[in-house]
């Protein structure tokens, strides 16, 4: 389980970004051309990759317009929707369940959070807060998320879940 990372650079001579890691992982490096090669080869594996990159797509674009179109208070219950639903894609843990409560480490500063969402450092701090105060969810650590009211914060947010399709694909 995990990501594939610079699938898009496929397309280009040069990286066309770069990514930086927020907690421990495991990476391996694959050649351009190995992977072009290998795809070309796969093509069913090529076509999953495909539908991923367009659903990574949407994911970016849903995550355009809630920066270009909410306040503050949707805005962030769309970030945790959103971190919450990929967890539960990617971990193992989690294994694609909704739990009555769901909790999550995400090491980010809220500076960073702030870049993600259009926001600043004091509005995320501000309107993490107010989730705290409402008993939507609690910070039993500096990087600890426990959400206990995820209808609440889908209902804020308007969240779609797109990961819901990556679930079922990955189930095929």
């Amino acid at each position: 389980e995990g990501d594939l990372i610079g699938f898009e650079d496929l397309m280009f001579k040069k990286n066309v970004f770069s990514v930086t890691a927020i907690t421990n992982c495991r990476l391996a490096n694959v050649a351009t051309d190995q992977m072009r090669s290998f795809l070309a080869r796969n093509t069913r594996l090529s076509s999953y990759l495909y539908a991923m990159s367009n659903l990574n797509q949407v994911v970016l674009m849903d995550r355009m317009q809630v920066i270009a179109r909410l306040e503050p208070k949707p805005r962030m219950a769309h970030f945790l929707m959103e971190i919450m639903s990929r967890t539960r894609v990617t971990s193992e843990f989690h294994n694609g369940r909704r739990a009555r409560s769901m909790v999550f480490n995400l090491p980010m500063r809220q500076g960073l959070i702030a870049d993600c969402i259009g926001m600043s450092a004091v509005h995320v701090s501000r309107t993490l807060s107010w989730f705290v105060e409402e008993e939507i969810i609690a910070r039993p650590a500096r990087h600890i998320f426990e959400v206990h009211d995820e209808a609440r914060l889908e209902e804020l947010s308007g969240f779609k879940n797109r990961y819901e399709t990556i679930a079922r694909m990955n189930s095929v």
